[in-house]
């Protein structure tokens, strides 16, 4: 949802997360190439707007074990003296990080775990419709083990902000969707984006997904995984 707010400006690039393995993949076709060097190059000239401005989404999952290391790959004669950050740094001049988070993690669980089940991860309004694969069923174990995971990756991006001395600005899902346009006007000020007294934003296609059975996972979640912790049994070498 954040990626299309900025590709809809005109005025930050077309950000994707175009550093995933499944994403990568399907470009190498597209755009002609046969290394993460040359997609590396052919992905920045291609997807980096008029203004001279590129953005990526990338997801902590893939962040070190994939992205960085491809990246260093790249580049053996600069990346052995330089951190994670510093790297990052000169391969992306003036690079600004935007974190986004969201509060309820339980409800972030639940839309990720229908969407690993089905395989329909967005709808757009006058788009055809992905069809499921399957559908979503209720897993007590799978919302909890996203929920966890999804806590975890939060505080590996705050570990790697604070460790390199980041300014982050962070948008927070429930608050965005609530002040959509001034959130964005906000992230080109940040990034140092002059919007033209004038400029008017492209129209937001992407929908919501969460419906009624997404509250109900949500509900049930809650109450077992309640029951568990307040009623769960406690092994003889427990302490607290």
């Amino acid at each position: 949802m954040l990626c299309e707010a900025l590709h809809n400006t005109g005025l930050a690039g077309d950000p994707d997360e175009y550093f995933s393995v499944e994403m990568e993949k399907a470009l190498y076709k597209e755009l002609a190439v046969s290394t993460f060097a040359e997609f590396f190059e052919r992905v920045l000239a291609e997807r980096t707007s008029a203004n001279g401005v590129f953005g990526a989404k990338v997801m902590m999952g893939e962040f070190y074990p994939y992205f960085l290391k491809r990246l260093r790959a790249t580049r053996p004669d600069r990346a052995s003296d330089r951190t994670d950050a510093e790297l990052l740094a000169e391969v992306f001049p003036n690079l600004r990080y935007i974190w986004v988070t969201r509060r309820d993690k339980v409800r972030q669980a639940v839309s990720l775990s229908k969407a690993i089940q089905t395989q329909v991860w967005e709808r757009r309004i006058n788009a055809r419709a992905k069809q499921p694969v399957a559908r979503p069923e209720y897993r007590y174990e799978g919302i909890n083990l996203l929920t966890q995971r999804i806590l975890i990756y939060e505080a590996m991006w705050q570990d790697y902000f604070a460790r390199n001395g980041i300014k982050v600005r962070t948008v927070v899902y429930e608050d965005f969707v609530n002040a959509y346009e001034e959130t964005i006007r906000e992230l080109l000020d940040y990034i140092g984006v002059d919007v033209p007294a004038n400029h008017t934003f492209r129209r937001r296609a992407m929908m919501r997904q969460a419906d009624e059975q997404s509250e109900a996972f949500v509900q049930r979640f809650m109450r077992e995984k309640s029951e568990q912790i307040m009623h769960g049994p406690l092994g003889p070498d427990s302490q607290w």
